[in-house]
């Protein structure tokens, strides 16, 4: 019920034509990436901060798809903003943190109130009449007029649907069933993230099938025909490849129109 209920409220937030972009285009700044300790500052907006390289990040966010964990290292993708300051920190926008599973114990920082808070809003600070909502159905999109391609980008090496995406799928569902359809390809991805010191770090190619099933499964739950949604999987990425970061673990959703 509470998933259902904030797959509603980012239904609010996130627009059917954003979807069609996938994601917004990324703002000035410089590309990083990096894994490190997450670090929590115990404010009344609850900060999360990460450091790399000599310098401390903020990589928390309003509708962020993972919160970080304390006890796991994360992987930090996304651009930063050294004029921008969060929490006492660089702020990183857009940003994909991504948990990683093994335990790790030194990630266990807790960092005292300084009096900072982050530079973006809360969901509780969104518009009474879009809070109101909160729990309602989601709104029935417009019937496509033509192919259209999605994508859902998964955390790094994970392939469960945060909260973010599920209200993504969601709206993509809905978008399907409101038009007239022919085929829904799913096709899974495994891929690699470039960190800043170099070194590559790359998914398990079984990974692609396993987001595949998620996506698949999910768009059918909701109510998309099976007998119309085919599963594939992506080709391995080859080693060297150009294609780096979110973007490379993404499950593509393509919308083939039936023929008038």
């Amino acid at each position: 019920m509470v998933a259902r209920k904030w797959m509603a409220t980012l239904g609010v937030v996130i627009s059917t034509p954003a979807l069609a972009q996938s994601l917004a285009a990324p703002s000035p700044g410089r590309p990083v990436s990096f894994v490190a300790c997450p670090e929590f500052r115990n404010t009344a907006r609850q900060c999360w901060l990460a450091e790399s390289g000599g310098k401390t990040y903020y990589i928390g966010a309003f509708r962020i798809g993972t919160p970080p964990q304390l006890l796991h290292k994360v992987l930090v993708e996304g651009v930063a903003h050294d004029d921008q300051s969060s929490c006492g920190g660089i702020n990183i926008d857009p940003v994909q943190i991504s948990p990683l599973p093994e335990l790790d114990f030194s990630c266990d920082a807790v960092l005292p109130d300084n009096g900072t808070a982050p530079r973006e809003g809360s969901l509780f600070d969104l518009p009474p009449e879009v809070l109101a909502r909160n729990g309602g159905d989601v709104p029935t999109p417009p019937p496509l007029t033509k192919n259209m391609a999605f994508a859902v980008t998964l955390d790094f090496d994970r392939t469960v649907l945060n909260l973010v995406n599920q209200a993504k799928v969601e709206l993509i569902a809905r978008t399907i069933m409101a038009s007239p359809v022919a085929r829904v390809i799913v096709t899974g991805h495994a891929g690699q993230s470039r960190l800043d010191d170099g070194s590559v770090m790359r998914e398990a190619p079984e990974v692609a099938a396993r987001r595949m099933a998620v996506v698949r499964d999910a768009l059918i739950a909701i109510g998309v025909p099976e007998k119309i949604v085919d599963g594939r999987i992506a080709d391995s990425l080859p080693e060297g490849s150009s294609v780096l970061g979110p973007e490379s673990r993404e499950v593509t959703i393509d919308v083939v129109l039936a023929r008038p």
